[in-house]
């Protein structure tokens, strides 16, 4: 798993700039409307997904240490779901992270045939095997409790879009209620280190 992650890192770097433009593009109005304590994304640390968002601190946090995190009032993972062995189970971690009031976004390759005609996924490298269906993520997300809504409209121009995107929240919680100011807990336990961190003080 480790070359996939480096192989996808290194093309979204070259000739998935393209595709990774837009999917940063996408989040844009998501993450300028989210506020509070720290974001943090999991995986792909080369590269921002999270540099709109509008929380004190912003982490980009390695597989192996995201369970030292908690209250995070967004958590963003950029195909880190298609690049595990045990992606539900980094999906379960992932949500216990989530303040109450947080919201959980993922970023995940289309399986649809249609995506073929779109420029910005040529050359992928993640294969077809090992895409994660969004259907499959509502249904983790539906066994956790927690709401689900695609970002991208709906609309003839994303039919051939490359990638989805599915924003999960704790159920009942009002969107209006999403990164309110809480009491927080320390973020990291002492001692352990992450990738690298972005201040941001709004």
């Amino acid at each position: 798993m480790t070359f996939e992650i480096k192989d996808l890192s290194s093309w979204l770097s070259t000739d998935g700039a393209t595709l990774k433009i837009w999917e940063q593009s996408q989040l844009e109005d998501l993450l300028k409307n989210t506020f509070g304590y720290q974001s943090i994304q999991i995986g792909l640390s080369d590269h921002n997904y999270i540099s709109q968002a509008r929380t004190q601190n912003k982490f980009f946090v390695d597989i192996d240490y995201i369970e030292n995190f908690q209250e995070s009032d967004l958590v963003v993972l950029p195909h880190t779901l298609e690049l595990v062995s045990n992606p539900k189970m980094i999906f379960q971690i992932a949500t216990s992270l989530l303040s109450v009031h947080g919201i959980m976004v993922v970023i995940g390759f289309k399986t649809s045939f249609l995506t073929k005609f779109n420029k910005k996924s040529r050359g992928c490298p993640v294969s077809n095997d090992i895409k994660i269906p969004q259907s499959r993520i509502k249904k983790w997300a539906y066994e956790l409790d927690l709401e689900s809504k695609g970002i991208l409209k709906n609309n003839i121009h994303n039919i051939t879009a490359p990638s989805y995107f599915l924003a999960l929240k704790h159920a009942l919680v009002s969107p209006a209620m999403v990164g309110s100011a809480l009491p927080k807990k320390k973020s990291i336990k002492s001692g352990l280190a992450v990738l690298n961190k972005e201040k941001n003080n709004v």
